[in-house]
């Protein structure tokens, strides 16, 4: 059975407590003020609740020692803290599928020990940011069902050679560089359905030979389906319907 209801003001009592994890539940309304109280917390799982509101601009002020950080499916809405930079020890960070808005700040370039940064189905506009190519731990980053993101993805992000997993179904547009599995060896799932790229698929892609998900559906691909795919030997979901692909399969 779920908890439901408001979360205790008298959380913020437990001034030892290292870990919250509520994810699952059915709490609502917003978070009580007192949880800003707990500065010794590394880990804040509330996914899949209904909780709203905005988060504090200093977040990062009241959780020093953060290290995960999971709010996904939720009704939190506003910006992305400034402060999130502050978080040096972060290593994991969900906003999945919330209300949030404004741009991705450029500031998460600094999270350095970073891994995982999931974004999707929320409202940010603007461009990824290129800094993000500096987060050379970086494994998994996703941001699709955003519509309003524009750009295309920071050719910086394709230098991360510790990347698993991308996922970018947007508006964005530009193309994918030729050479962009030179240094994704790693690369298990590529997801850009639902952009508007351009160009020729990347001729590099047999060199992502991890990949077991390639999607590159409903864009403006153009040219032929380059040979090297056929070297993917992990592969078990393709797809590249709906673009202006030509020739043969392979």
């Amino acid at each position: 059975m779920n908890l439901t209801g408001t979360v205790s003001s008298h959380l913020g009592n437990l001034s030892s407590l290292i870990s919250l994890d509520l994810r699952g539940n059915d709490f609502n309304i917003y978070l009580p003020s007192t949880i800003y109280n707990l500065t010794s917390l590394q880990i804040v799982d509330l996914t899949s609740n209904g909780l709203s509101g905005d988060l504090p601009d200093d977040l990062c002020h009241y959780f020093p020692k953060l290290e995960v950080l999971r709010l996904a499916s939720n009704e939190f809405s506003g910006n992305v803290p400034s402060s999130l930079c502050d978080c040096t020890d972060l290593q994991n960070f969900s906003l999945s599928y919330n209300r949030f808005n404004g741009f991705i700040p450029r500031s998460i370039g600094n999270l350095t020990r970073i891994k995982e940064i999931c974004l999707g189905g929320n409202s940010f506009q603007g461009e990824i940011p290129w800094e993000i190519g500096n987060l050379s731990s970086l494994e998994i980053f996703t941001a699709e069902n955003n519509r309003v993101l524009t750009g295309g993805i920071p050719s910086s992000i394709f230098n991360i050679s510790s990347l698993t997993q991308l996922f970018f179904n947007n508006s964005l547009s530009c193309g994918l560089p030729d050479n962009m599995c030179n240094h994704l060896s790693k690369l298990e799932v590529l997801d850009v359905t639902f952009n508007g790229f351009t160009g020729h698929n990347p001729s590099s892609v047999g060199e992502c030979s991890n990949l077991r998900n390639l999607s590159l559906s409903t864009n403006r691909f153009n040219g032929t389906i380059p040979r090297s795919i056929g070297n993917l030997t992990s592969l078990k979901g393709l797809s590249l319907r709906e673009n202006d692909l030509t020739g043969k399969c392979f």
